[in-house]
């Protein structure tokens, strides 16, 4: 079914895990220097979260939603 399509899908998608983690770390980052956030060096690094938010898997979509 569609469904069950759509669970295979996500577990097999590449480097999620690696993604989640550099979302972890950047989330513990911002927590301890609180204006990292608003850095202009980090404009691309808000442009790939917000990509994020489109991910297949859905820990990545939360983690991305988390941070924004």
């Amino acid at each position: 079914t569609n469904r069950q399509q759509g669970f295979e899908s996500e577990s097999i998608v590449p480097l999620w895990k690696e993604a989640y983690y550099s979302l972890v770390m950047l989330e513990k980052m911002i927590h301890q220097f609180d204006d990292l956030c608003f850095a202009k060096d980090l404009e691309d690094i808000w442009e790939a979260i917000c990509e994020m938010l489109l991910h297949p898997h859905s820990w990545l979509r939360n983690r991305s939603v988390r941070l924004i």
